[in-house]
């Protein structure tokens, strides 16, 4: 028999406003107000933030682990780690944080961000969770006063269609109130690779220089011991 209290989702309330992308800049003018009468009697908005970030890198796995503390650091983790990628999951309210951060670790290529308002879908699963509960509910009295072996069945085939129901809601709930609290932050690793330049190739400070070679200089000192 499924609980008749709606429980709590976690991690529900959304941070404030959408962060700029990493290296963008955000500009305000004017002096602060107090919120209006509106705007305080709007509801909270529940927002999902993912980013991507791509960056050119010379060592991979050095990288990597210090993206990885970062994160950690900020109470976050790593969903998902392979060779030149990493998925990171941060707390909401260092999600900017965590993107600026990240960023410095190479030459970002390419970044974007997103906020996708979830409120609506929320505040649906709620209420037909509520309402499931409260059929629940009444169909637990019925069998209770159930006066045939049919009626019985009948009964428990509806409740345990609706303690499905429930725990399907249930798990919807959870999974986005996940997604609201951390955010989620894919990173793409590109390797590049040190190139060194013929020794002919290197110009040096003073044309008297260059008219020995460098290789002749470099072996100077040999040829003096």
């Amino acid at each position: 028999r499924a609980p008749q209290e709606q429980p709590q989702a976690r991690g529900a309330a959304a941070p404030a406003p959408p962060p700029p992308a990493a290296g963008a800049t955000q500009t305000t003018g004017g002096a602060s107000t107090s919120p209006s009468a509106e705007e305080q009697a709007r509801p909270t908005r529940l927002l999902v933030y993912t980013a991507s970030l791509h960056m050119a890198i010379f060592e991979v796995n050095p990288t990597q682990e210090a993206a990885l503390k970062i994160v950690e650091d900020l109470g976050g983790y790593a969903s998902r780690r392979t060779t030149n990628q990493l998925t990171l999951r941060v707390p909401a309210e260092y999600f900017r944080q965590a993107l600026d951060a990240l960023s410095k670790l190479g030459d970002v290529t390419h970044t974007q961000w997103q906020a996708h308002d979830v409120s609506e879908s929320f505040r649906d699963l709620n209420i037909r969770l509520q309402n499931a509960l409260e059929v629940h509910a009444r169909m637990s009295a019925i069998l209770e006063r159930a006066q045939s072996v049919e009626d019985t069945l009948k009964v428990e085939a509806q409740l345990a269609r609706l303690t499905q129901q429930i725990e399907q809601l249930r798990s919807q709930i959870e999974n986005l109130s996940q997604q609201i609290a951390f955010s989620t932050i894919d990173v793409h690793f590109q390797q590049r690779h040190h190139t060194q330049l013929p020794a002919d190739d290197y110009l040096l400070p003073f044309p008297w220089l260059n008219e020995l070679g460098l290789e002749s200089l470099l072996r100077a000192p040999e040829a003096t011991r």
